[in-house]
């Protein structure tokens, strides 16, 4: 019997340090859960407030609001393209970093926008920060996790989940 009684406490050793590694490894998504999640909520209430402003504030028509929209989701995609031509050059990390510094920008140059016009050539960095923010996320939160891709997933999915 103490033959085996050696054996059980390192098979019982090897299991918590699995579950420190795991949570270690949850310790570090936390950060980044949180950003998404503010990331994401900015987005939404871009979303809400946008038209608004330009139709209350600045008194922009609603073709404004249309066309201020259609730019923006229009640009999205192919910068999404362009963002997975340069993917190798990149890291996830930089690039969501780098969405935090284009939100900023964005809503400094909306909050001093007098007229549509300059609403409408700021939508180039609105849909740079959707592009990355949507497009590479999944991409994002899968390399901080790469052994648990369902983790990952779930975590990604439950950040976006304030639109």
């Amino acid at each position: 019997m103490l033959l085996f009684l050696p054996k059980k406490r390192a098979v019982q050793k090897k299991k918590s340090d699995s579950a420190g590694s795991t949570s270690v490894k949850r310790k570090r998504i936390w950060y980044p859960l949180i950003a998404f999640i503010f990331l994401f909520a900015v987005n939404a209430i871009n979303g809400i407030v946008t038209p608004l402003f330009i139709v209350n504030e600045i008194h922009g028509t609603h073709t404004d609001v249309g066309l201020i929209v259609s730019i923006c989701a229009g640009l999205e995609i192919p910068i999404m393209f362009a963002l997975g031509a340069l993917g190798r050059k990149l890291s996830n990390h930089s690039l969501m970093i780098s969405a935090c510094f284009i939100a900023i920008i964005y809503n400094m140059i909306l909050s001093i926008s007098t007229d549509s016009w300059q609403i409408i050539i700021a939508q180039l960095l609105q849909a740079a920060f959707v592009a990355i923010v949507m497009g590479n996320g999944l991409s994002y939160f899968t390399e901080l996790l790469p052994n648990f891709p369902g983790m990952s997933t779930t975590i990604y999915y439950n950040g976006s989940m304030v639109d």
